[in-house]
């Protein structure tokens, strides 16, 4: 779909009706490989009867591979891929009228193109076919849809195609099954690499084919109904076939590829009647793995696919920045009803793939937005027994205090376990991750009964006893070890943090029973590491003096790799409820390539 824009500046486009849209008559072909084509006005007005095209989807290609067409009588280039579509697509006696984004849109226009994209829907929905293009034949998958064309003419096909969502609903024979795979061995290798092709990846013929009433597959010379290539792909990828290595990668390969997703959301759109709507956020997250030349186009490209309240607040408009955009997206999400983990990662994922920094520009647009906060439940996990100096800043006499022990450094036995083994890792290759993204974070946290607060800060209570103890810990055996490794994950720490450029500032923190990571600079001895619930988010919260109220004071980067966390069990610690405004939803998922 829509990836650069065409060199194709030498067209004179005539401005559009918001009900016109225009279409390419190509004209049918000659002696010669000149391909003349016309661009014609024509209006969603008119009858379904007097509007007859198709739309044709396919990948633009190499912004760097041209060749020339007639157009309106005059010579115009268009990518490679285009002219070989065309060139394929030309009838042998009469006109072909079709819809083809990079001529019947003016790139030029922004205002044109942000409209047009926004009438995807119906500019699909109304084509009587939509064209797939996969390109030319390639030596890898020659002949690959004349074998799906054959493959369904011999029959044989196992008979559960009355099922729904892939769940068969009357018996069928498994031998049988097995040998109609088996005695069409030699065919499912190509067919496999045809849909391997980087057509199936691109983000923009998901919504192209999910939209088609009826649609054709093209590749080269030959062409195929997409029932029929839906039929077999399915029968391929569902029955319980064991063959040798080759013959299961070629299956793993079917089964794991974009075309057989795209066939099964097909199949569930021909199920229900429709095409599926979703949120545009969720729609975003579930294509994340597509692939588009314009960052904008993760949402535009899916737009035609949400939800009509989605449409309506993030407006196709390529004139906005895509800090704006991704604010709007995600601001408009607080509307829909998602559970905490897919909001978190939703969150982090527009973030990490819309702004690649968090400019002045960003930071405006969010604190400018009031959508309703955001709730999510939460539980306390374990309480901070030690927190170092800021990273970037480590003064080697720090260090050498750890070592020396001149610095009273309070280690339960749990926790000296933990690091124990993290040293072992250490040894083993294992090396400490990155600091990440800890930030601080302010928000609201909430108890049904305020009167439990003390109960979420009893095991800290429980470690002011055993510090107590502090002269028997130092008279261990591996006191001087566990020290040692300390400073280890000292050294460690202050080099991550003196080469990031978001978080030269954050420290090193451990729990009382083995939870090991960096935090931002606000965090201090005694606060509560609690983990959001249903996701793998963690959060530090602190408690007022008088413990009437809570509030979250920032979020870190909880190092798991070679730990085994040893804290107690949290079935009985209090709920707590979490009520993050729109800033803070932003701060708490917003991933280290875009902090600020």
């Amino acid at each position: 779909m829509m990836d650069v824009t065409a060199n194709i500046h030498e067209i004179s486009y005539q401005p559009l009706s918001p009900e016109e849209i225009r279409l390419v008559t190509l004209q049918p072909h000659d002696t010669t490989d000149t391909i003349a084509c016309k661009i014609e006005h024509t209006s969603f007005s008119v009858s379904d009867q007097d509007l007859k095209y198709e739309a044709l989807s396919y990948t633009w290609g190499s912004p760097h591979e041209f060749r020339t067409i007639s157009l309106n009588g005059r010579t115009c280039e268009v990518r490679e891929n285009l002219w070989w579509a065309l060139y394929h697509l030309r009838l042998e006696d009469e006109v072909r009228h079709l819809w083809i984004d990079a001529l019947c849109i003016n790139q030029a226009d922004i205002a044109e193109k942000s409209y047009q994209v926004s009438q995807m829907d119906r500019i699909y929905k109304r084509a009587i076919r939509v064209a797939i293009w996969l390109g030319r034949e390639e030596k890898e998958d020659a002949n690959a849809l004349q074998y799906l064309e054959e493959i369904h003419s011999n029959g044989g096909l196992p008979e559960y195609f009355h099922f729904e969502y892939e769940r068969p609903t009357h018996s069928f024979d498994p031998v049988a099954n097995e040998e109609w795979y088996r005695q069409h061995r030699s065919m499912w290798k190509p067919i496999s690499r045809l849909c391997a092709r980087v057509y199936w990846t691109r983000v923009w013929i998901i919504q192209e084919v999910q939209l088609a009433t009826k649609a054709t597959l093209y590749c080269g010379n030959d062409a195929i109904d997409w029932e029929i290539f839906s039929r077999v792909l399915y029968s391929a990828v569902n029955i319980d076939y064991h063959g040798d290595a080759e013959e299961e990668d070629i299956r793993r390969q079917l089964i794991g590829s974009h075309a057989s997703r795209m066939y099964r959301q097909k199949l569930q759109n021909a199920i229900q009647g429709s095409p599926e709507s979703n949120s545009l956020l969720a729609l975003f997250c579930n294509h994340r793995n597509s692939q588009c030349f314009q960052l904008q186009d993760r949402v535009f490209g899916l737009h035609s696919l949400a939800y009509d309240c989605c449409r309506k607040a993030v407006p196709v408009d390529y004139a906005k920045s895509l800090q704006l955009l991704c604010v709007q997206l995600l601001e408009h999400s607080l509307c829909h009803d998602f559970e905490a983990k897919d909001m978190l990662q939703a969150y982090q994922l527009a973030q990490e793939l819309l702004v690649s920094e968090a400019s002045e520009e960003f930071q405006t647009y969010v604190t400018s937005r009031t959508p309703k906060p955001f709730q999510a439940k939460g539980q306390g996990i374990d309480v901070v027994c030690y927190v170092s100096p800021s990273l970037g800043s480590l003064p080697d006499s720090y260090i050498e205090g750890i070592l020396n022990g001149d610095l009273e450094l309070y280690l339960p036995n749990g926790l000296m376990s933990c690091i124990n083994e993290l040293q072992d890792r250490r040894r083993k290759g294992d090396v400490l991750n990155d600091v990440g993204n800890a930030q601080a974070v302010s928000s609201r946290v909430f108890l049904k009964n305020p009167s439990t607060i003390p109960l979420l800060f009893k095991p800290f209570q429980e470690t002011k006893k055993e510090k107590q103890n502090i002269s028997e810990i130092r008279q261990l055996p591996r006191y001087k070890d566990i020290l040692a490794s300390v400073a280890h994950l000292l050294r460690d720490g202050a080099e991550k943090a003196r080469a990031s450029s978001t978080n030269a500032d954050c420290r090193l923190f451990f729990t009382s029973h083995g939870m090991i990571g960096f935090a931002p600079c606000s965090i201090r001895e005694g606060d509560l590491l609690c983990l959001i619930e249903g996701s793998t988010m963690f959060v530090f919260i602190r408690r007022a003096p008088d413990d009437r109220s809570l509030s979250m004071v920032g979020r870190p980067v909880v190092y798991l790799a070679g730990l085994r966390f040893k804290g107690k069990s949290k079935e009985n610690h209090p709920k707590l409820h979490f009520r993050f405004d729109f800033l803070s939803l932003i701060l708490l998922t917003r991933p280290e390539a875009v902090a600020e």
